[in-house]
């Protein structure tokens, strides 16, 4: 069992250190129950809040995901995989964005 568990690791290491990701949680004191639902990102370095731009045709980086039964205080890393992204994927951003 920790043999497979350390060969998983091993393979799944290289694509989270070399991708960018995000990492989606919340207090339970915020909301008590399981949460299933869309989680969407926005990035912008000039912005403070890219989601009301009045102008929707120049969109900012944005990332969306569905979560099912996210439990409070649990974790979920959002990559490339589990994510869309417009107009680029999350490893197609810059770092530090």
């Amino acid at each position: 069992m920790i043999f497979r568990f350390i060969i998983y690791t091993a393979l799944l290491l290289p694509i989270y250190t070399s991708a960018q990701q995000f990492a989606v949680s919340f207090d339970e004191k915020i909301f008590h129950k399981p949460f299933s639902g869309s989680v969407v990102i926005y990035l912008s370095k000039t912005e403070r809040e890219p989601r009301l731009r009045e102008q929707w045709t120049l969109l900012p980086v944005v990332f969306g995901a569905e979560l099912k039964k996210i439990q409070p205080n649990e974790t979920r890393i959002l990559y490339d995989q589990n994510v869309t992204g417009y107009p680029v994927k999350p490893t197609e951003i810059e770092r530090g964005t």
